[in-house]
Parts: C-alpha cells; structure tokens; sequence
C-alpha cells in the first residue's frame, strides 16, 4: 500500500486500502487531498500517527466522518493543546464527538477553540466537562446562552469569578437561580 502512496496521487487509491497503510507512511499523507471515505477508512492507530499539522488541516467532511474511536485517536494524537485538538476550529465538531472530550482536552482547549463554542455544542457539554473549564476561557465569555441550568450549578468558582461582568447580564432568571451557595 505504500508503494501505491509513492506513484498514484491518493485520489486514485480506493478508500478500503487506506488501511493498509503503513504508521511510518501516514507523516508523509497529504490530508486535505483524502476525501471523506478515505479519511474515515484509517484505524486508530494511523489517525494517532497524524501529525498536528495534518490535524490542523482536516476539513469539516473529513471531521464529520470521523468515527468515535478514530475521534478519540485523533484527540490524542500530539498531547498538546486539546490532546491534538490545537488548530482545528472547534465549529467543525458535531455534539457527539464533543462528547468524547475529557476534561483535560476541554481545560486546554486554547481561549480561541472556546469562544467558537455555538450554543448548541455548549449545551450538549456534559457537567463533568463544565466543570474543566478554565478561568482563562470564562474571561472570553461573552453571554451565558446554551448553558444548560445543571451546567451553571456545575461551574467552578474560578471559572464564574473570571466571567466578564457583561456576561452575567446574560443569564436568564432560570439561570441565575441554578448558581449553588458555594458559587456566591
């Protein structure tokens, strides 16, 4: 399969020999040229073997295709920002497969990534996940919608005492009656 890679342009190779693709090779892969089924067709492990550069470059149909097990071979991939998260626009992500962020990949999720949260991906953040957000990423909070009321009461008090004051004009009465006593 890696000779294959050498002399065809991967347009030309069918998506099931992806597979048979070599770790060693997967450096070399020009990611934005693999259409969404040839990207899908990786196993974990070549997915792990991307660099954050080929990350950085994967497109919103590569993205949607991605299985739960390749997505979580792919956040962990470079153990930077986000476990290999880091320049990929968090907009491209579905609500599942913002699910299968741990805590330490949404607590390093760069100030950036977070602020392009849409309401609909935070509402779809399990508490645990609310609960890794960072100081540094409530100082880009701009409005509390899509945060759930359970999410609210699920925020630490770094988090809530960094908020921006314009935020918190925000919050709905709901909202603002989710806040626990050790959050005040």
């Amino acid at each position: 399969t890696d000779k294959l890679l050498a002399v065809l342009p991967a347009k030309y190779i069918p998506a099931d020999v992806f597979a048979g693709i070599s770790i060693n090779a997967i450096p070399s892969l020009a990611i934005k040229s693999l259409t969404a089924g040839q990207f899908a067709a990786l196993t974990p492990n070549q997915v792990q073997a991307l660099t954050s550069s080929q990350v950085s470059e994967l497109t919103k149909v590569q993205l949607s295709q991605v299985s739960s097990d390749n997505f979580g071979a792919l956040s962990f991939s470079s153990g930077k920002t986000a476990g290999g998260l880091n320049g990929i626009n968090i907009k491209l992500l579905n609500n599942e497969q913002l699910s299968y962020l741990t805590t330490d990949q949404i607590a390093a999720l760069s100030n950036n990534q977070f602020s392009q949260f849409s309401s609909s991906q935070l509402k779809s953040l399990s508490n645990e996940q609310y609960s890794a957000l960072t100081s540094l990423q409530a100082s880009t909070l701009k409005s509390f919608s899509g945060f759930t009321n359970d999410a609210i009461a699920a925020l630490s008090n770094s988090f809530i005492s960094a908020v921006q004051p314009q935020a918190f004009s925000t919050l709905t009465k709901e909202q603002l009656a989710s806040f626990i006593p050790e959050q005040m």
